[in-house]
């Protein structure tokens, strides 16, 4: 049986927050450290029902250090 899969890679510097000043300061290394470290990324590691949608565990990784999250998903279709 197929368990799908999910993952995504983030280019940190299209990250906009309508503000200019606040997005370059989120390239610098107090945030993303987007120079050295251009992207971030998830890839699930399982899928749980929860009721008519889901909770996808995976691992997060950004600035070279990789988390386990969970997270809630809504299906819509």
């Amino acid at each position: 049986m197929d368990r799908g899969r999910a993952s995504a890679e983030i280019q940190v510097a299209s990250v906009t927050t309508d503000n200019e000043q606040r997005d370059g300061h989120l390239k610098t290394a107090d945030f993303f450290k987007a120079e050295e470290f251009p992207t971030a990324s998830f890839t699930a590691t399982g899928f749980r029902a929860n009721g008519s949608d889901f909770t996808v565990d995976g691992e997060f990784t950004l600035r070279g250090v990789t988390k386990p999250v969970t997270v809630d998903v809504e299906f819509l279709g």
